[in-house]
């Protein structure tokens, strides 16, 4: 398949790790619960190997630990650990009860779909919105920045007037290079043709030029790497930012914690993915659920309101609402785990933990506690 573009060059392979927790019973009532482990080091999460080896020092353990118990040795864990928080925290909460069992999937008119770079994005968009897909993501600062501008006017005027278009730089352009393109994007917005908002024009380093720019121009910009987990939302939101924020739930840190944030400050939230598999994507869209309904108050961390969250669903539509940054599985191989993970998951892991000779990994021995999966 065609690797996908980006400002940091074209990514490839997707690594990643199933993890699986199991309630002790002395008869075969035992709950499980399902997390995924999906690090990006260049997005500034932990290494593979660090979440490896974090699970690894679990095995040192006692036997058993409590929920409590296994909920402080995560949250102990570097600031920086926060896919291995998403996924360990994701599996403990669904233990205690804090997420529903099934999550109603958005339709696709609530899902942003990625497009590919350059012009080949002019043939990409009519499939994608016969699909029932409104809203659209385009990589930029990948090529000339007069060609870009020229294929983003080509693209944004062939797409109908209702279509929404946000652009995605990866930090990838320099300070003028966003004046620039804002000026452009302004410019259109002025024609009847706006983008719905420029994500991450800059390195995260430079977010006070961000959040200048943000106060400047017509066209809204959006943080993405300036808040790869928990931590960095906090600061950037401490230091001002009141713009959008794109959250990639599955490395965003503990689940609970992500959503009492968003809920109490009223952040302009976008869920978005990182390649994840069915696991982790149920994990984000129960926590995009959870958020749906914005005239809540701010979640216990102790427990959520499972009647709220079992009735809450993402496909309607509201003044405000943004599209699911989630239109990726056309860029991905089948994963084995395409049904809901708390089915297919469970059947799978529960088998390969009992299977020492399977052939899925060769670290068969240790998947009763991970299972490491490739989505090329």
């Amino acid at each position: 398949m065609r690797p996908l573009q980006t400002a940091h060059g074209p990514w490839r392979d997707r690594q990643g790790l199933i993890v699986q927790l199991q309630t002790s019973a002395v008869d075969d009532d035992q709950a499980r619960a399902y997390g995924e482990i999906a690090p990006i080091p260049w997005f500034g999460t932990e290494t593979l190997e660090e979440a490896i080896a974090f699970l690894t020092q679990l095995q040192s353990e006692p036997a058993i630990l409590t929920l409590a118990d296994l909920s402080a040795i995560v949250e102990a864990a570097p600031s920086h650990y926060s896919a291995t928080r998403f996924g360990l925290g994701m599996a403990i909460s669904q233990l205690q009860g804090n997420f529903p069992p099934e999550t109603t999937e958005p339709a696709p008119q609530q899902i942003c779909a990625l497009l590919p770079a350059g012009s080949a994005a002019l043939e990409a968009w009519p499939k994608l919105w016969d699909q029932g897909h409104r809203t659209f993501k385009w990589k930029i600062a990948m090529a000339d920045l007069a060609q870009e501008f020229s294929e983003l006017e080509a693209l944004r005027r062939s797409l109908p007037p209702q279509a929404q278009l946000r652009l995605d730089a990866n930090g990838g352009l320099s300070i003028e290079a966003v004046k620039q393109c804002l000026r452009r994007c302004d410019a259109l917005a002025s024609q009847g043709l706006p983008i719905e908002f420029l994500e991450q024009p800059l390195p995260p380093a430079q977010f006070d030029d961000l959040l200048k720019l943000s106060q400047t121009y017509r066209t809204p910009l959006a943080l993405d790497e300036s808040v790869t987990g928990l931590a960095q939302l906090v600061d950037c939101h401490r230091r001002g930012w009141r713009g959008i924020f794109v959250v990639k739930g599955a490395i965003a840190g503990n689940p609970l914690a992500v959503l009492d944030f968003c809920q109490r400050h009223r952040l302009d939230v976008v869920f978005s993915s990182v390649f994840e598999t069915a696991v982790g994507r149920w994990g984000v869209m129960a926590m995009a659920a959870a958020l749906a309904d914005s005239g809540q108050s701010g979640l216990d961390q102790s427990g959520l309101d499972q009647s709220r969250l079992g009735q809450s669903r993402l496909d309607r539509a509201g003044p405000g609402s943004r599209a699911l940054g989630f239109g990726v599985q056309h860029w991905l191989r089948p994963d084995g785990l395409d049904s809901h993970p708390n089915h297919q998951a469970h059947d799978q892991a529960h088998d390969q933990a009992n299977n020492p000779t399977s052939n899925s990994h060769p670290q068969q021995a240790e998947e009763a506690l991970w299972q490491q999966l490739w989505n090329g």
